[in-house]
């Protein structure tokens, strides 16, 4: 009875653990377009692209040719560097105040301790 009972357990964790894994190993698949997804998504490629107008691309990059898109780009940029100078600048000022604040709490250890071997002395002599 007891074999039994073990091997009808055994053998439903393997069916349970073969039908729990079939559906992790079916999604590892690669899948792939069929020729009219392909097509659909070219002719939602190529419409996109005629929306926004023409299109200048540089290897790795893609720029509008207009010149309002130009003016935003030079625009962004220079307010990205004005706040990564302002950044650096804090930054800068932190550290100079981390660095002080770091000596004052060494200077305040290195005082404390002395107090503390002072005291301790005081006390072992009082005994």
């Amino acid at each position: 009875m007891l074999k039994r009972n073990l091997i009808l357990g055994s053998a439903a964790s393997f069916a349970l653990a073969c039908v729990a894994a079939a559906p992790s190993y079916a999604q590892s698949l690669p899948r792939y377009s069929t020729p009219a997804e392909m097509a659909q998504t070219r002719a939602l490629n190529e419409q996109q692209a005629s929306e926004s107008g023409p299109i200048a691309t540089i290897p790795g990059t893609v720029v509008a040719s207009d010149g309002i898109a130009t003016a935003n780009y030079d625009s962004a940029l220079a307010a990205q560097s004005a706040a990564q100078s302002q950044y650096d600048s804090q930054f800068n000022d932190y550290q100079q105040k981390r660095s002080a604040y770091d000596q004052q709490r060494q200077d305040y250890r290195r005082k404390l301790n002395a107090y503390n071997a002072q005291t301790n002395a005081y006390l072992e002599e009082s005994r």
